[in-house]
């Protein structure tokens, strides 16, 4: 490592330290779920329950085969596990819909 990227380190090291509220005492940490902890602790909730309720919904989208076809999404998957109705029903129009601008 070359000392400007030791100093990057330090830098980002310290941002950490600051933005976690953690004591520069301590060296060592341990990770935790939930949305508080004791000092030595970093709490931590995750996102993975809404990840995947996200893509089950997603899954179920009806897409215009045209799309399908040309690359711009995958083909629905219908309905998921043992369900008799979708979730949510979303629909989309064959229509071209103009481009935002970049």
């Amino acid at each position: 490592m070359r000392s400007g990227e030791i100093k990057q380190v330090v830098d980002d090291l310290a941002l950490v330290s600051k933005l976690l509220h953690l004591s520069p005492k301590m060296k060592t940490y341990e990770v935790v779920y939930g949305q508080s902890a004791d000092r030595n602790r970093i709490p931590m909730v995750t996102c993975s329950v809404l990840v995947g309720i996200l893509t089950d919904l997603g899954a179920q989208i009806a897409v215009p085969d045209t799309q399908v076809k040309n690359g711009a999404t995958k083909p629905s998957l219908g309905l998921i596990g043992g369900e008799t109705r979708p979730t949510i029903i979303v629909k989309t129009e064959a229509r071209s819909r103009r481009r935002m601008p970049t």
